[in-house]
């Protein structure tokens, strides 16, 4: 679930998030190389915002981060993110965008952390279209990206029973 005052609380944990990053010279990756398995877990977002890179292939790792943060918002921004490179890595990038989902939210789940989190979708989980997309076309992904987004939307509306609030 979004917030009323989503998109500003969005644009200041950006920005308390780039100060962070900067100040501890964590490189931005540009969106073709990819995050492999990393995630952010924010400890409070109003007054700790905290980047916490996690192998989000190893639910122990992922098990470990949330219990010693315990989040309360998370922005789930790993992944393979390359449509035309999921044709090629089409096994890391289901391991990645639909494994790695599924250890974050089952890594909350278990450690009873309620938080509100963030997984970013992909407008490339429905049918082609020559007009404006809605949330009422039809999916039909075409690509193994597409796929492993559905899957992951799919993994995040299951998670909705467990304490996280997605």
């Amino acid at each position: 679930w979004l917030m009323p005052d989503a998109n500003q609380s969005f644009r200041e944990v950006t920005f308390q998030l780039t100060q962070q990053m900067a100040s501890e010279d964590v490189r931005p990756r540009l969106f073709y190389e990819g995050f492999p398995g990393k995630v952010i877990l924010i400890g409070d977002r109003r007054t700790n915002v905290k980047w916490a890179e996690v192998d989000l292939l190893d639910p122990s790792a992922v098990a470990g981060a949330i219990g010693s943060l315990g989040p309360s918002v998370v922005y789930h921004c790993a992944g393979a993110a390359h449509v035309g490179r999921a044709w090629d890595k089409t096994e890391s990038t289901f391991a990645i965008n639909v494994r790695g989902t599924h250890h974050l939210i089952e890594g909350l789940r278990r450690a009873k952390v309620t938080a509100r989190v963030l997984i970013p979708g992909s407008a490339m989980v429905y049918r082609p279209a020559d007009e404006a997309l809605s949330e009422d076309h039809p999916l039909v992904p075409t690509n193994p990206y597409g796929l492993s987004k559905l899957a992951q939307e799919l993994l995040g509306k299951l998670g909705v029973g467990a304490p996280a609030r997605l």
